[in-house]
């Protein structure tokens, strides 16, 4: 019999945590998310029974190398139906459908073959989403295949260069143009195309590298490793400003500090949906502090949005809130314990020679108590954080972009009202983000020039 599921949706702040099927797990985390939300902020759990889970199941698929065989096919299909009868939300990222119209085929076989062994339920149909590299099949069928065969469920586009840059292939170009007229066209229907492009996850501890981000996230879209697990918590800044949109520090960095403490402890209760997220929560203890409401805080404080000492007021409201998370992580460590990834990190782990193995453990020793942390990645942030939900000339506040380079991965849920945009607003802002985010190594924006 499948458990029954409820869901605390990190967009929703009216919806309360249902612990009505209590457990050790479930009841841990009601105290939690009780003490995160008189705080202001909003952690995004999903409940399994007893379970308790987070962020949903992020999954690369090869669509065609699964149609070869029934038993692949078969296997996919068992695999994904597990998290979906148990209400858990599934991003499937295809990879690889095949040149020209036999993309499209094999699009069109994949989402039938889900809906015959799930069925025309509209509610199991409405928990996958699907992610797609522009350029691979022309959107508007992705769209339409899609749609009528699995339902509402959040659909991302994946624009790469291809989408955002200029190209003197008249064919390459025309393309492009086509794909941004379709996205500015469908831009305000509810089931829309979301274009998302990260394409890199950071961290905030220089003894770890930085990842390639080929899934998507169910809640709040974050683009992320394929396979990873993520606790969302939404944090609002207008909620910790004054009608003039001044910062309360000493409430919001308590919060940013007990976003950390508290957050860390629900890692310790969360189940996750499939084993490859199961090994990447023991090894990694992502936390995604989504940060929202940066152009509703500007236009309170009256800034112009777009002049440059409006910039380094923004930067350094979110420079100082990456800080304190990133430094509330590494106490933690020094009283918990490190990241399980760091301690695999060891570089001494493989040396044969004694003398050098212990030189290297010494240094190793030396480098994790500076700079060893709790958690790999902390801080996300939007594109459209920076645009106010409501008023005209929100095109304006694209000039506050560079401050994403402050984030270690993007989230592209949450797109405002942009009434008064045209095609050329709508296609600057998502370039000048795309840019912006390619410099993922880069650590001062004002210093760089940006």
């Amino acid at each position: 019999m499948l458990q029954e599921t409820t869901a605390l949706d990190a967009l929703s702040p009216g919806r309360e945590f249902d612990a009505r099927t209590p457990g050790p797990a479930s009841d841990i985390a009601s105290g939690l998310v009780g003490s995160l939300r008189d705080l202001g902020l909003t952690p995004g759990l999903l409940n399994i029974g007893t379970d308790v889970t987070a962020g949903g199941a992020d999954i690369q698929v090869w669509p065609r190398e699964i149609l070869r065989s029934e038993a692949a096919t078969e296997h996919f299909l068992r695999l994904i139906a597990g998290p979906i009868y148990d209400s858990v939300p599934v991003t499937l990222s295809l990879k690889d459908l095949g040149p020209d119209d036999s993309g499209i085929d094999v699009l069109e076989k994949f989402c039938s073959s889900i809906r015959s062994y799930l069925g025309a339920d509209k509610s199991l149909l409405s928990r996958i989403g699907l992610s797609l590299h522009s350029h691979q099949i022309p959107m508007q069928a992705y769209l339409l295949i899609s749609r009528t065969l699995l339902g509402s469920g959040p659909r991302y586009v994946i624009l790469d260069s291809l989408q955002m840059k200029q190209h003197n292939n008249r064919r390459v170009q025309e393309e492009t143009e086509r794909n941004w007229s379709f996205l500015w066209r469908q831009r305000d229907f509810e089931n829309r195309l979301l274009p998302a492009y990260g394409a890199g996850v950071r961290t905030g501890c220089p003894l770890l590298g930085d990842e390639a981000a080929e899934a998507v996230l169910p809640q709040h879209g974050i683009q992320v490793p394929a396979g990873s697990a993520w606790l969302p918590i939404g944090l609002n800044l207008p909620h910790f400003a004054d009608d003039k949109g001044q910062i309360g520090w000493p409430l919001l960095q308590s919060a940013l500090e007990s976003c950390i403490d508290l957050g860390d402890q629900l890692l310790d209760v969360l189940s996750w949906a499939t084993a490859p997220q199961r090994n990447d929560a023991s090894l990694n203890r992502r936390l995604a502090v989504v940060i929202s409401g940066v152009g509703d805080l500007v236009r309170m404080h009256g800034n112009d949005p777009g002049c440059l000492k409006c910039l380094r007021w923004v930067d350094g409201i979110v420079c100082r809130m990456r800080k304190i998370l990133w430094d509330r992580s590494h106490v933690i460590a020094r009283e918990t314990g490190l990241l399980p990834s760091l301690v695999r990190s060891d570089p001494s782990g493989g040396l044969c020679d004694h003398s050098h193995r212990k030189n290297w453990q010494q240094r190793w020793h030396l480098a994790l108590a500076s700079s060893a942390v709790r958690h790999r990645n902390l801080l996300v942030m939007s594109p459209y954080s920076v645009l106010p939900q409501s008023g005209e000339g929100t095109h304006r506040f694209t000039d506050l972009l560079p401050i994403l380079l402050h984030a270690d991965a993007y989230a592209f849920e949450g797109q405002p009202c942009l009434s008064d945009w045209n095609i050329g607003h709508f296609k600057r802002f998502h370039t000048r983000a795309w840019a912006v985010m390619q410099q993922l190594s880069a650590r001062s924006i004002i210093a760089a020039g940006v």
